[in-house]
């Protein structure tokens, strides 16, 4: 379970990403489209002090996430530059770097952007640190972002006994972050009453002894039902009292007026917590579609990449509920019973312009390099066979002169009487003993599994710029 920083007496709790109110702002990437829907939801913080870098290489997201055939092993990096936004910078990936489906070479981003990445895509949010550490409950929906850390940090509360104020939009999970941190402490039932009833929210309470009460629509509450949970606070010391949870509508809890006792703010000012909108949880967006999906069509349900880019485009004014609506929907549309696509009608359900960007692009699968040394003293082949020149250095005297040429100038052919004056400084040779030797040399390199790697043309030999190469400096 993550403790959360202790706040001061009138301090409020606040996981919310939107502009206002946003503490401990960070920089978040999540991984929103992937083939294996096991890595969906993963995220990784930015840090002013390093680029990010992006590809089958990484492993921010966990120890291959990012390892897919069509993404390059160094593929893009991602540099945060203050509060301005993330620069990103494509490095030479086989199947390019796409932003919101056009092809770039650089680019600003910000948290309204999709990055492509082969057929993966990677999300940028604005949100507090990622939680640490396991807080028992595998079955949460979306249990990476935010709403994994404002359940951890209830968690906390519930367990010294302290109340709850949860406040979101209508839909965004109030009742499902109550219910899990129930599921998870608490053993007796879970009880909900209203605020516009008091007499129901005392007989609620005698109910939910050992486990919780939750009481929902506090923008409605009279002094009178403030009278009777102020009681129930003052009761928190009773072993089997409930857990005490109370659900605000984003909005309306500044204006209560019951805030401005002090009694009352002394017992829940420090215990509140925002759940943001989806709108800016796009990583739990994608992992609620993720539990939807298997809930309305099965475990095993593949969902079309084009289907999950179209609606992290929606900004989902109804959150959860209207997700859930809103898959089961295409799941009851969709022609077969294994997969889920769009259906006719689907932007206009959504009201959105319909968007025909290609958000990944697949020319193939990405090949592996030749891992090359800059002095030419050993190389790896793709497939994994690493040879040592150290001992035959006119070898690696050769190679490197090759790949020398290649960074300089790749296409331009190396002359035979080059490599002779490179590979053997100081000695002099009959023109066809010196053009001998160098074809020698070149040929037990090529046998030794740079074949496809150096190539013969007119005036001499050169690196195939076609073949993929990486030089270790």
């Amino acid at each position: 379970m993550v403790s959360p920083t202790r706040q001061p007496d009138d301090a409020t709790v606040t996981w919310e990403s939107d502009a206002e109110g946003l503490t401990a702002s960070a920089w978040i990437a999540a991984v929103v489209v992937h083939p294996d829907p096991k890595w969906i939801g993963r995220r990784t913080a930015l840090s002013p002090d390093a680029p990010l870098t992006l590809g089958r290489a990484c492993t921010a997201f966990g120890v291959g996430a990012l390892d897919d055939a069509h993404t390059s092993r160094m593929h893009a990096q991602l540099q945060l530059v203050g509060d301005e936004g993330v620069d990103l910078l494509d490095l030479g990936s086989h199947n390019g770097t796409l932003v919101d489906g056009t092809r770039v070479v650089s680019a600003r981003v910000t948290d309204d952007s999709l990055i492509g990445l082969g057929r993966i895509v990677i999300a940028l949010e604005r949100d507090v640190a990622p939680p640490q550490g396991d807080v028992g409950l595998p079955d949460l929906i979306g249990t990476s972002g935010q709403f994994l850390r404002a359940v951890s940090t209830a968690q906390s509360l519930a367990a010294r006994g302290r109340p709850l104020h949860v406040v979101g939009e209508p839909g965004v999970g109030k009742a499902a972050l109550v219910r899990a941190v129930h599921e998870s402490l608490r053993s007796g039932p879970l009880v909900v009453a209203s605020a516009t009833d008091p007499a129901a929210i005392a007989a609620a309470a005698v109910s939910a002894r050992g486990g919780t009460l939750l009481v929902e629509r506090m923008e409605r509450a009279e002094d009178s039902a403030w009278a009777v949970l102020l009681a129930m606070f003052d009761a928190s010391g009773d072993a089997d009292a409930p857990w005490i949870a109370l659900s605000t509508r984003a909005g309306t809890h500044e204006g209560l007026t019951a805030l401005e006792s002090p009694h009352i703010r002394a017992h829940i000012a420090a215990s509140t917590i925002r759940i943001a909108p989806l709108r800016r949880r796009r990583s739990d967006v994608a992992l609620l579609i993720r539990h939807a999906a298997s809930r309305y069509a099965g475990d095993e349900v593949v969902i079309e990449p084009r289907l999950v880019l179209t609606l992290l485009r929606h900004p989902w004014p109804g959150n959860v509920r209207e997700v859930e609506a809103v898959i089961e929907r295409i799941a009851l549309e969709s022609p077969t019973a294994d997969r889920l696509v769009a259906f006719e009608g689907l932007d206009e359900l959504l009201g959105v312009a319909p968007s025909h960007e290609a958000m990944t692009a697949t020319h193939g699968p990405v090949p592996e390099p030749f891992i090359v040394t800059s002095d030419g003293m050993s190389f790896t082949t793709p497939d994994g066979v690493t040879t040592d020149l150290a001992a035959r250095k006119v070898l690696a005297r050769v190679l490197a002169a090759l790949l020398e040429s290649h960074h300089a100038a790749p296409g331009r052919a190396v002359a035979v009487t080059d490599l002779l004056r490179v590979a053997w400084p100081g000695e002099r040779f009959q023109p066809k003993a010196g053009a001998n030797r160098v074809y020698v040399a070149l040929t037990t390199l090529r046998r030794m599994g740079l074949r496809e790697l150096i190539t013969r043309v007119d005036g001499g030999y050169v690196i195939d710029s076609g073949v993929a190469l990486r030089v270790m400096r």
